[in-house]
């Protein structure tokens, strides 16, 4: 066993259960802790504040957002480095030994056994709870639509990002369409069409799994990481996009 009760905190945190809002938002990269088992995965104290650790700002973010609508919030609490709960089991990226340059060494050479484990006891339990919460409203017959939070840096390599806002999807692009609509009536953002990188149907897990496995609507929305790092930021952030979520669910609903 690799996470001990009384030492390392559940998986995943479910806020609002009983939330009335259409809207079930998810943060994948929310969290920072590392099972007591697994140290500090051999990484330094400025490692684990950059983007390899974990979205910064995306779960306040969420939080806010939920919090305005009424809407149940489901994230995770392990670092993307420990296991990223944003992968398909067989992407390269599930557990990383190397993320954007930074080498991960508790992540070389793991046995089959140590990654079922991280697997099995930090991935899967997170997504049984989206899983039963899409569950739940499916059978009540209550109108769902899965929301993904996220947050990008400014830059990548020598890469600037221009975008403010990236609104992604994969087969299903209905509802992050809307979005995108509403999000580009304000001219003076920049706003990335399945940017700053398109949802890999190989690769990534949530929407691929829960939102087109379900054929449910969703829409995965990335900001940039400066534009929130800051609570009056993210405060200001939540209130513009909880009113084009809410005025984005009436439209789609309204042609549905």
């Amino acid at each position: 066993m690799l996470l001990q009760p009384l030492t390392d905190p559940h998986p995943s945190v479910v806020e609002r259960c009983e939330g009335n809002s259409p809207f079930v938002f998810v943060c994948e990269h929310a969290g920072l802790d590392v099972p007591q088992a697994l140290g500090d995965l051999g990484l330094k104290r400025y490692d684990w504040k950059q983007h390899i650790a974990s979205d910064l700002g995306a779960k306040q973010l969420a939080r806010l957002i939920a919090q305005q609508l009424n809407s149940t919030l489901i994230f995770q609490q392990y670092s993307r480095l420990v296991i990223d709960c944003n992968r398909a089991y067989t992407a390269d990226s599930l557990i990383p030994e190397f993320s954007h340059g930074t080498e991960i060494p508790g992540n070389r050479g793991l046995g089959q056994q140590e990654r079922i484990a991280r697997i099995d006891e930090i991935h899967a339990p997170f997504h049984k709870k989206i899983k039963q919460e899409l569950e739940v409203r499916q059978v009540q017959n209550i109108p769902t639509i899965l929301v993904s939070i996220h947050s990008f840096t400014p830059n990548l390599g020598d890469e600037e990002r221009p975008w403010q806002v990236g609104v992604q999807y994969a087969k299903n692009k209905e509802f992050a369409n809307i979005v995108m609509g509403l999000l580009r009536e304000d001219l003076t953002l920049c706003v990335g069409d399945n940017q700053p990188w398109p949802v890999n149907e190989m690769d990534d897990y949530t929407i691929p799994v829960h939102g087109d496995g379900r054929n449910i609507p969703y829409v995965m929305i990335e900001v940039r990481q400066d534009l929130i790092v800051k609570k009056a930021a993210q405060i200001d952030w939540a209130k513009r996009l909880s009113a084009i979520f809410e005025r984005a669910g009436r439209e789609y609903y309204s042609q549905t």
